[in-house]
């Protein structure tokens, strides 16, 4: 059973809360720092507290009180100030382990060392923030980069990503930071790498829905193990978002490129044969066709069978305007139910004067319903 929960840090921008479990044979001399992800500024505990305190570890969690990209803990005094205060807390023999998804992640790569961690398990981690602009307002500056001293010497690193993600146009591309993290700490560490194909940006809801982040995180921080399930097996869990993805993208009614790049980025490369067809049915039920619908059918064979992807019809798309000749005159359909025959619209200031008209007409009515109520009522 795990202690009630400790403040050992707060500020304006962060608060360290520490959860220490009591001693017993299911008590582990480990201690997780969690740290949060991007858009989990309103959870109540830290970031997956409630598995790490059932599998028996002590627990660190900081959490911003701002999307700061953790830009506090680069002042030496607040790390300093952590530090002590964990190491005042728990006891010396525990070792550490820091953990996070996306931005978590990369808190979790960048303070690894300074938080006196072994060990680091980040999840799809960003190595840079002005490769999307919605994250561009969060720091003021380009986040502070990962380096071979950002780990201990000796230190166990994990990370999983999706292999897929490559152009930053389709969103973060998750490979290409791995591999650059990868590169930065292999000179210090062991860096293992654990692809997600397909999973998207984090990978922890695939792994989550899947049932295999639990097992991933248990053999990796009790046993320095990594485990690699078979993430591109066929079953019911799992790659939701990317069928979502796919129907809503057809649906969306966008250009035939816009279709096909995507989903050569992701259909078309999965191992996964229920997606990919799926991906078939989608495209047959819209109609496409072309030299992707070709590559598919020969990935993934001739696939029957019916996809309902919305009782909705998607409106057909707008006619473009015939262009007109030289000298050749415009003429106005004024038949019946045309846009000709419609009177036309009036403008705003049109608008505002038959408004006051009609104001002045009812105040006129009141007024003349008040005077014969009057007259009513005097005595004969």
């Amino acid at each position: 059973m795990p202690h009630p929960p400790e403040t050992l840090y707060s500020s304006n921008a962060l608060d360290v809360v520490a959860y220490k479990q009591e001693a017993s044979a299911d008590a582990k001399p480990l201690i997780v720092i969690s740290f949060q992800p991007r858009g989990s500024l309103a959870a109540k505990e830290p970031w997956g507290a409630t598995f790490l305190l059932e599998a028996g570890y002590a627990v660190v969690g900081i959490q911003p009180k701002q999307n700061h990209w953790y830009q506090p803990l680069l002042r030496a005094e607040v790390r300093s100030a952590i530090r002590s205060a964990i190491d005042a807390y728990f006891p010396e023999d525990y070792s550490r382990l820091t953990y996070g998804s996306s931005m978590g992640a990369y808190a979790a790569l960048r303070f690894a060392a300074d938080l006196g961690a072994t060990k680091a398990f980040a999840l799809s981690p960003p190595a840079r923030t002005k490769v999307w602009a919605r994250w561009q307002n969060d720091v003021e500056t380009e986040i502070d980069p990962v380096s071979a001293d950002s780990v201990l010497p000796d230190s166990h690193v994990l990370i999983a990503y999706d292999p897929m993600l490559t152009r930053p146009r389709l969103g973060p591309p998750d490979a290409i930071d791995a591999r650059n993290f990868r590169s930065a700490l292999i000179s210090r560490s062991t860096v293992d790498m654990l692809e997600c194909p397909n999973f998207g940006h984090p990978v922890t809801k695939g792994l989550s829905d899947r049932r295999q982040l639990k097992s991933i995180f248990l053999a990796f921080a009790d046993e320095s193990r990594v485990l690699r399930p078979d993430l591109n097996e066929e079953t019911d869990l799992g790659h939701k978002e990317l069928r979502t993805r796919v129907r809503n993208l057809l649906l969306a009614n966008q250009a035939p490129k816009a279709v096909d790049l995507v989903l050569k980025n992701q259909a078309l490369t999965l191992r996964h044969k229920k997606v990919g067809r799926i991906a078939l049915l989608a495209l047959r039920k819209v109609g496409h066709s072309g030299p992707l619908m070709q590559e598919l059918t020969q990935k993934f064979g001739a696939s029957t069978g019916t996809i309902e992807i919305s009782t909705a019809t998607p409106a057909p798309a707008k006619p473009r305007p015939k262009k007109l000749q030289a000298g050749e005159a415009k003429t106005r359909d004024k038949s019946p139910g045309s846009e000709a025959s419609k009177p036309p619209r009036l403008q705003a200031k049109d608008k505002a004067q038959l408004r006051l008209a009609r104001q002045a007409e009812r105040k006129a009515a009141r007024r003349a319903a008040r005077k014969d109520d009057k007259r009513g009522r005097k005595p004969a």
